[in-house]
């Protein structure tokens, strides 16, 4: 298993209880609408974590996909970061 969720976490999670409280009063404190911005802000911090994610690929795994680059192949994973507010 690949680490990438809980360093996003370990890095940002100090800024996302401001970030929510500006959403708030942006959206006019629509909750919705500021969960929506704040799960926006959060989504593209993984799919940053995951684009910056170290090369630690084992050599048969670089010699199958041709080069060395952790977590990233077809950019498949960073293409399906999503996130619902219900």
């Amino acid at each position: 298993p690949r680490p990438f969720m809980r360093n996003t976490v370990a890095a940002h999670k100090g800024e996302w209880g401001p970030a929510l409280a500006d959403y708030i009063k942006d959206s006019a404190f629509d909750a919705t609408v500021a969960l929506g911005k704040l799960g926006t802000h959060v989504a593209d911090e993984i799919v940053e974590t995951i684009q910056n994610w170290p090369a630690d690929n084992r050599q048969l795994t670089v010699f199958i996909k041709g080069f060395n680059s952790g977590l990233r192949d077809r950019g498949t994973m960073a293409k399906h970061v999503d996130f619902e507010v219900s």
